[in-house]
């Protein structure tokens, strides 16, 4: 049986610096975490009926102050060293920046206070028994963006035949680095950045490398993942998240490991908390399909 410090250790082991010349060190640790808070919730079904029983509608604040919820990853759990749940990996597409903060560190990922709704959607939606303990990661490390249109374009996520996995050439990935900023600036309605930000070939092939060197990286930690972990199934949530899990199956690294292969193709496609916006509709509707799916393997 392998605990959860054997885990760690092999976590902390593995070298996750994307740069050599990067000031920050990182270790494969410092982009996992797992499912233990400090407090729970309880079951979705008693929290259905708990409201229910109070006439109260679900929201999050009602969740906070009824049950004394708090997300964060419980440090305690380390010095009880519990058996690793294996039976589920999550997997989600990159490190989201909340209100401005961009931090990486050692298992907070998923525990996240500033923006407690989304953490509270994640958490009622994991809330099955199966995912106690579970690990979770991102596909593209490092990358701190909360906007999903920046990663999908950035990685080639949804223009399939220029991705870092294709034979295209850099130059044709910069020059369609350059087509998107430009219409982005055009936006008349909402621009997601207000300035060029490759006002030339030399920058747009610049960031087309940094990107190059994230993704193969990220390849690379990711497979490390699974044999460290070695679990049963993965749960993706969100549709850019699972799109680009499935590229991932034309990557020779990939390839090379069946057992991630059926993983991938066996994986269970989750929403992203951002798909509902009506929380109690949420809470009364995504963690049964998930849980369902679940059943259904």
């Amino acid at each position: 049986m392998t605990n959860l410090n054997d885990i760690l250790h092999q976590l902390n082991s593995i070298n996750a610096d994307f740069s050599n010349d990067s000031d920050n060190h990182y270790t494969l640790a410092d982009f996992s975490s797992f499912f233990y808070n400090v407090t729970s919730l309880p079951d979705v079904k008693q929290i259905i009926a708990d409201f229910d029983a109070a006439d109260e509608k679900i929201l999050p604040t009602s969740l906070i102050n009824k049950y004394l919820v708090d997300p964060a990853f419980n440090q305690e759990i380390i010095a009880k060293n519990p058996a690793t749940n294996r039976q589920v990996m999550t997997v989600g597409l990159n490190v989201a920046v909340r209100n401005g903060v961009k931090k990486i560190g050692k298992y907070n990922n998923s525990h996240d206070k500033i923006n407690i709704t989304n953490t509270l959607r994640m958490n009622i939606l994991m809330n099955d028994p199966r995912f106690r303990g579970c690990y979770m990661t991102d596909l593209i490390k490092l990358v701190k963006d909360s906007n999903s249109d920046n990663i999908n374009h950035d990685f080639f996520i949804t223009h399939k035949k220029l991705g870092f996995g294709t034979d295209a050439t850099d130059e044709q990935r910069a020059k369609q680095y350059m087509k998107w900023d430009q219409a982005n600036v055009d936006n008349p309605k909402k621009p997601t950045y207000k300035t060029l930000r490759f006002p030339d070939m030399n920058a747009a092939l610049k960031k087309v490398r940094e990107n190059r060197i994230i993704f193969n990286k990220s390849i690379e930690l990711f497979i490390a993942e699974c044999n460290i972990i070695k679990p049963e199934r993965l749960v993706v949530f969100g549709d850019s998240a699972f799109t680009a899990l499935h590229l991932l199956k034309n990557i020779p690294a990939i390839q090379a490991n069946p057992a991630i292969i059926k993983l991938i193709d066996e994986s269970i496609h989750a929403p992203h908390y951002s798909s509902i916006n009506d929380f109690e509709k949420w809470c009364k509707t995504e963690p049964q399909k998930l849980t369902a799916a679940l059943d259904n393997e």
